[in-house]
């Protein structure tokens, strides 16, 4: 019994390490994914908006203002511009999950041992009941034990297979 409880404990810590294992697959490739995604972006640059109205070169495609200061107006009212350098940015996103219940697998685990368990007591009681059903049948026809006997047998081979839960 306690070697049986703790091959269904190895049972259950093994579906739960493989469980963990897949979820933890699945989270990389969908971060994978995202970072994939989210680099291609800044990677493509933006397009140069269409002069469609050639009347005024002052106004884009959103139909903003454009102002344009000299270097002299620029440097009146302090304001400097620089290249920036690339640094790195961490991703943050937002994810929802459930939490599943450990107590419901290691039953459901638990309960599938017992049922294999107890087919393999049937199996193993069903081939018990054969070999004896094999046994009389050829004392029977070598004649050496009385048929009167032989029926007792037969109704016990019988009553065996009820009590198995099997039919042939």
């Amino acid at each position: 019994m306690a070697e049986q409880n703790a091959g269904v404990a190895k049972r259950a810590l093994r579906a739960v390490a493989v469980v963990t294992c897949l979820l933890a697959v699945v989270a990389i490739v969908w971060i994978a994914t995202v970072w994939i995604a989210t680099g291609e972006l800044r990677q493509t640059s933006p397009e140069k908006p269409s002069q469609s109205d050639n009347s005024n070169p002052n106004r884009t495609e959103l139909s903003r203002a454009t102002v344009r200061l000299t270097p002299d107006q620029l440097q009146q009212i302090g304001l400097e511009t620089a290249v920036l350098k690339a640094a790195p940015h961490p991703e943050e996103f937002r994810a929802y999950g459930t939490v599943v219940d450990i107590a419901r697998i290691t039953e459901l685990t638990n309960s599938y041992a017992n049922a294999q368990a107890q087919l393999q007591i049937a199996q193993a009681k069903l081939e018990v009941a054969k070999s004896a059903f094999e046994r009389t049948k050829n004392l029977v026809q070598s004649a050496a034990l009385p048929k009167k006997e032989a029926e007792g047998s037969r109704s016990s081979v019988a009553s065996s297979r009820k009590v198995s839960g099997l039919r042939r």
